[in-house]
């Protein structure tokens, strides 16, 4: 199935030009014109219906590829904002989560352009050049062991923030031809909103459909073993209808599929190994009222977000329940990469996190699973790392 998209110059203005390509697993996306059935005056039953206003919505499914800058465009979508860093890459590791990843000694605040770091392995941040703490990208002048000594603060068009002590901090390097994007909740402000929307094509038996002012209530993210990857999001948006192409679009996405083989945790200094791993971004998306005499929705309104999931550990150990009862902050970095030498890969980060009513129970088989929920409390500690 084909399905192509592109970014609106405004809300709900079409665009389809079908700029980005991704290979569609399943679509239930429902244009619902809301009729509303008309009584008249001394008539038992309606008589007539008139239409009133339209929704659009349903939930997408796609296969998740590496190097694919339609992935990019729809995380941006989901979260708001988007630096790209050029010619930068993520620092390779040789430990098993890929990325050379350290903590946060301390809170930092928007100023300091001094601080440290808690490295796994003393002094393999040595060589970067700068690092990610959240959204924003921080430009390394001096760094031994750890301690930065000289920096540039919200480098490469990032925004300043404060950070928490143990948030995940990523060493960057240079390197040409490579592009790395940090994809996060955008905010003007004290208000948070969503600038970019999107007009889906979708190839349905014959006929294209296109679907205007495309905005995400959620993204789930689930990997299994056995089942491989899903990935999906629930649209919502502002118009639907049959499209005329005279030349339309069949590319599909030939890039390779992210599957299961190298999926790694890092958590508070150490890595996790893991059996299953599942999260849910969610947005609570509310369609404002329609203008004067028209069906259609005129904006999307951001309310709540949250960031949260659930991972099946494969070590057996009491750590993760009695992390849950003493409700200690923790972190949680996610890196899917192509290979152990990666060149591309995608990394969701967590900051402020507290795990879940977790599973340590003893069923028919002499193995004890640890279902581990867990849940974000940081109003911008969510993060997605992409490099193509």
């Amino acid at each position: 199935m084909y399905c192509t998209f592109s970014i609106e110059p405004s809300y709900g203005v079409d665009s389809t030009s079908q700029d980005y390509v991704v290979d569609l697993v399943s679509e239930a996306i429902v244009d619902n014109l809301n009729y509303e059935k008309a009584i008249e005056f001394n008539h038992p039953t309606a008589q007539d219906r008139i239409s009133t206003v339209k929704t659009v919505d349903g939930r997408v499914e796609f296969d998740l590829t590496y190097n694919n800058e339609a992935w990019n465009i729809l995380f941006q979508s989901l979260l708001g904002q988007r630096v790209r860093l050029t010619n930068f890459s993520l620092a390779l590791s040789s430990e098993r989560w890929n990325v050379v990843t350290g903590l946060l000694e301390s809170d930092l605040d928007s100023s300091s352009t001094s601080f440290n770091i808690t490295e796994y392995k003393q002094g393999e941040f040595n060589s970067i050049d700068g690092v990610i703490i959240n959204g924003e990208y921080i430009a390394v002048s001096a760094i031994n062991n750890g301690a930065v000594t000289g920096s540039t603060r919200a480098s490469e068009g990032s925004t300043v923030a404060s950070h928490i002590q143990n948030a995940l901090v990523y060493g960057v390097v240079s390197a040409g031809g490579s592009t790395l994007d940090i994809i996060s909740r955008y905010r003007d402000g004290f208000c948070y909103y969503l600038p970019t929307s999107i007009t889906f094509v979708i190839y349905r038996d014959g006929t294209y459909f296109k679907f205007n002012g495309i905005q995400f209530q959620d993204f789930i993210f689930n990997a299994r073993p056995i089942e491989g990857v899903t990935a999906s999001f629930m649209a919502k948006g502002r118009d639907g209808g049959i499209l005329h192409l005279e030349s339309p679009s069949e590319t599909v996405d030939n890039n390779v599929i992210v599957d299961t083989d190298n999926i790694n945790c890092f958590s508070m200094g150490e890595g996790i190994d893991i059996a299953k791993f599942y999260f849910e971004v969610s947005n609570t998306l509310t369609q404002s009222s329609a203008r004067f005499l028209d069906s259609t929705y005129g904006r999307m309104i951001l309310g709540n977000f949250s960031a949260y999931g659930q991972f099946t550990a494969v070590e057996e150990t009491t750590q993760f329940y009695q992390d849950y009862k003493k409700d200690i902050k923790k972190n949680l970095s996610v890196t899917v990469c192509n290979s152990k030498d990666f060149d591309k890969a995608f990394v969701f980060a967590f900051n402020d996190i507290r795990f879940g009513t977790m599973m340590h129970v003893l069923r028919t088989s002499m193995d004890i699973e640890d279902s581990v929920p867990f849940y974000c409390y940081g109003e911008n500690d969510f993060t997605i790392l992409i490099q193509n």
